[in-house]
């Protein structure tokens, strides 16, 4: 790992990014007041924060966490039904959020994360690992084949990091020694102060885990389970500390004999390195079985694998039959809720108001990694289109209007076209390295380089499917729509640009304010 040296340049950039809005920690130094003062703070800062490197020490308020408290579900009276939220200084976050920049080229210059592992990380999201995932599974049904997936969590897994192991494993990805020390430094010796209501409780010792609330803290963990993959033959994924280790089911015995080695091998890992797997949070779900299908029986160590129809993955429910119909009404029903807590909350709505907030507490529920799940089926997209149409009655004047006239007012698109853009906007985002490409689903493996006249350079290769599972998958049913867009739109320099190009192709499509229309260019093209 090569030096670093702090420049004054550095700290001002990373105070005048600070939000303001954030809570100052146990030593009161406000964001707001850290901000204003960046450029006059720079250059002492530089010089602290290159001495606390050099000489691998904290300030004591460096190294205190003060503890809030978030009620989750279940009992009140049971402390382990609340989260605990961490506040922790801003001038040591600002000098850890400069190292992990430091540290994070150092993992990518060498290569040095795993593919697998989609939490923390510039460039990998959720609904990519998702997207990844989903491939490789409605491939697999749609080649006649099953698969079995395990999904596994830690316990308490950012707090049950021993901290020997985890500098034993920075030692090995090469970092420095001056940069070993200051970490030993700031995971260790730390404590914490719990306030509940304004009351404060005595200050205790904190012997192991990542730091909560700080910058480092997710770097150091991904760092601590980076290894986990490579005890596996089968398929693993991470998003942080929650995994899933799969296996497309050819030959029933062996490919679950092979499962369950792997299942094995990932049990001794998690003894080998401290970290225990919750029994209550392991399931096992056979994907796209049939009933001639013979049953096998699971283990981790001396836990059973309990079977499963349903098992929420990031967020989204997923299904054994990849259906999302569970997913799509659970959501229909939050936003539809959200809906009536609006109307409720806000005696008078005006367009100006409505518009942000239901674009941010209802619609949001409708489209978080909606390319893994976007429906095919009308019913769904009717359902899904009744939330809008709902929602935008509540407005005066709005409820004896038709929902394409209160669209247009409001100038809100319908669900469905913002599916529909959103697909394309990933496309993009896959095919011009703005998500890594390794990472992305199969379809950059399809693009054709053509000059056939109506195509664009850019034009994506529609597979032969045998199931509606992969028929409308996303990485097949984005082909048609892409492919009609002309060069301009799709050799645009900027993720902005695309937009912009997009829109004004899209400007005057039926569909913008019709969900019952399609794309023209689509229709156009299948005719």
């Amino acid at each position: 790992m090569r030096e670093l040296i702090i420049t004054p340049a550095m700290v001002e950039k990373k105070l005048k990014g600070l939000n303001v809005n954030k809570s100052p920690g146990p030593d009161e130094k406000h964001p707001k007041v850290l901000k204003e003062l960046a450029t006059e703070l720079s250059q002492p800062l530089s010089i602290i924060y290159n001495k606390s490197i050099q000489e691998s020490k904290l300030t004591k308020d460096w190294k205190l966490a003060l503890i809030s408290v978030l009620f989750k579900k279940g009992d009140k009276s049971l402390a382990s039904n609340y989260r605990p939220v961490s506040l922790t200084s801003i001038l040591c976050k600002v000098l850890e959020s400069i190292l992990r920049e430091h540290f994070i080229e150092h993992m990518i210059l060498n290569k040095l994360f795993t593919d697998q592992q989609y939490g923390f990380m510039s460039g990998r999201s959720s609904t990519l690992q998702l997207l990844k995932v989903m491939d490789e599974w409605t491939t697999a049904l749609d080649e006649g084949n099953s698969v079995d997936c395990i999904y596994m969590d830690f316990m308490k897994a950012f707090d049950t990091v021993p901290h020997k192991r985890l500098l034993s494993k920075l030692k090995t990805y090469g970092f420095s020694t001056i940069m070993l020390k200051w970490i030993e430094e700031f995971i260790t010796g730390r404590t914490q102060i719990v306030r509940i209501d304004g009351e404060l409780s005595e200050e205790r010792l904190v012997i192991s885990g990542i730091p909560q609330g700080s910058v480092l803290g997710p770097f150091l963990f991904l760092v601590f389970v980076n290894d986990m993959p490579e005890e596996v033959k089968s398929r693993l994924f991470l998003f942080a500390d929650d995994n899933k280790v799969y296996r497309v089911i050819e030959k029933a015995a062996l490919d679950r004999i092979a499962l369950q080695d792997d299942l094995d091998n990932l049990y001794e890992w998690s003894k080998t390195w401290l970290m225990r797997i919750h029994p209550e949070k392991l399931f096992g779900m056979e994907i796209g079985g049939t009933r001639e299908t013979p049953e096998y029986d699971y283990t981790v160590g001396p836990m059973m694998v309990r079977t499963s129809k349903m098992e929420k993955d990031i967020g989204i429910e997923v299904d054994d039959k990849l259906s999302f119909c569970q997913h799509i009404d659970s959501q229909i029903k939050k936003a539809n809720s959200k809906a009536g807590w609006l109307r409720r909350s806000f005696k008078f709505l005006t367009p100006k108001l409505f518009k942000p907030l239901y674009m941010q507490i209802v619609r949001s529920n409708l489209e978080y990694a909606v390319p893994v799940w976007s429906p095919h089926l009308k019913t769904y997209i009717d359902k899904i289109e009744k939330v809008q149409e709902r929602a935008t009655k509540m407005l005066p004047g709005m409820r004896k209007k038709t929902y394409e006239e209160r669209l247009k007012i409001l100038e809100l698109p319908t669900l469905k076209y913002r599916r529909e853009r959103g697909d394309m906007i990933n496309t993009y985002k896959m095919l011009n390295g703005v998500h890594e490409k390794q990472l992305c689903p199969t379809l950059l493996m399809k693009l054709e380089v053509t000059g056939i006249s109506g195509r664009n350079k850019l034009a994506l290769h529609q597979s032969r499917c045998n199931t509606d599972i992969r028929k409308y998958f996303f990485s097949q049913r984005i082909v048609a729509i892409w492919n009609t867009l002309p060069d301009k739109v799709v050799e645009a320099p900027s993720v902005d640009a695309f937009k912009n190009r997009l829109d004004k192709l899209w400007k005057y499509e039926e569909i913008k304010y019709d969900h019952k229309e399609s794309l023209r260019a689509v229709r156009v093209t299948r005719r």
